[in-house]
């Protein structure tokens, strides 16, 4: 049994590029009297949205002894100088559809980029005192499963964001398709910063983080755990607070919400477009669209609520146990986290209280 908090913060992205960058020579940047704003702007191109998150952190140092204070990160230095980020003001705007799922439509890609960009340059008009603000696109598990086609795409995003470069700092690394395992890390960092974890590292919580085409599961591994018997192709070493930590994290393409409804269809006929599904238990043709493909589901005759349950259930756990596999060794973690599609489909299945926030599985 596996007890996970399932939370839903609008701060869905935080990249830890973002927190090397703000963390710039004073010469690069701009405050007021009293604080120094430290900013940043990422565009989020997920599989079925595509969001902007645009942060102005306040820097506040001292030497004495830090204490955990609510949503701040410290870096460690050399010195005995303690640095925070403090999150000072944001915005989390999002454009519904991501560019995967626009793949043959050019403008559309374009009018989703420029209605974010435009709300970057409302929030640099707000924050004056920001400076250079890096601007940053990541790409994930949609255009990941698109091959050929992301590479398009991704050089539309760069010719787009060329033109903002008198505005925000752009260079040859601003816009890429983050790799699965990163991914993974990075959800990882912002709840774990959400939750003021890394402080001391001594109680950090798993993330589980269910996009639209990948599935990230991702945690941190003590140096003394003994008890967690992990296949070393699944532990990457990550930077964090001046150290260098070990995780347990891997992204399991194609095993997002949507992309992994596909796994279960079964063609007609030799067409992969007409399909049958488990999970579609009536004499209706529905439709199914992810990725640019349509997909016709025909379905079957309903034996019952329980029974339709249950022939759905069956299909979709054979395809993730001969994947994902047994994570039994998790119940030895602290807590879990759930996010993203978790919440939804927790929030739908009124699985989620107000109360706590907790889901026993």
């Amino acid at each position: 049994m596996i007890c996970f908090t399932v939370i839903y913060y609008q701060i869905t992205l935080l990249y830890q590029q973002i927190v090397v960058e703000v963390n710039a020579d004073s010469s690069e940047q701009q405050s007021n009297s009293k604080n120094n704003l430290y900013c940043a702007v990422a565009i989020d191109a997920g599989s079925t949205g595509t969001r902007i998150l645009a942060v102005a952190f306040e820097k506040i140092q001292f030497i004495k002894k830090k204490t955990l204070l609510q949503r701040i990160f410290c870096y460690k230095g050399f010195t005995k100088e303690c640095i925070y980020f403090k999150i000072d003001n944001y915005i989390f705007q999002k454009e519904e559809g991501g560019l995967s799922q626009y793949a043959y439509n050019e403008m559309k890609r374009e009018q989703i980029i420029r209605a974010l960009l435009k709300q970057a340059e409302n929030f640099m008009n707000t924050n004056q005192k920001c400076g250079i603000t890096p601007l940053l696109l990541r790409a994930t598990a949609g255009l990941r499963l698109l091959n050929d086609k992301s590479d398009e795409i991704i050089n539309q995003v760069k010719r787009i964001f060329s033109e903002y470069s008198n505005k925000f700092k752009v260079d040859e690394n601003s816009v890429a398709i983050m790799n699965g395992d990163d991914e993974g890390y990075y959800a990882w960092f912002t709840i774990n910063y959400l939750f003021d974890n890394q402080m001391s590292f001594k109680n950090t919580a798993a993330v589980f983080d269910l996009g639209g085409g990948s599935l990230q599961i991702t945690f941190y591994l003590p140096n003394n755990e003994k008890n967690i018997t992990i296949d070393p192709k699944y532990i990457k070493l990550y930077t964090v607070m001046g150290e260098e930590r070990k995780f347990y994290t891997y992204s399991y393409l194609g095993f997002g919400l949507m992309e992994v409804r596909t796994k279960i269809f079964k063609p007609k006929d030799n067409d992969i477009l007409n399909v049958t599904s488990p999970c579609h238990n009536t004499n209706d043709v529905l439709t199914y669209t992810f990725n640019s493909k349509i997909y016709y589901i025909t379905g079957s005759l309903s034996d019952g609520i329980k029974e339709n349950y249950k022939t759905c259930q069956k299909a979709i756990k054979s395809i993730v146990e001969k994947t994902v596999g047994n994570l039994e060794d998790m119940t030895s973690l602290n807590y879990t986290v759930a996010i993203s599609f978790f919440y939804d489909l927790g929030l739908d299945a009124e699985l989620i209280r107000t109360f706590k926030f907790n889901i026993i599985l």
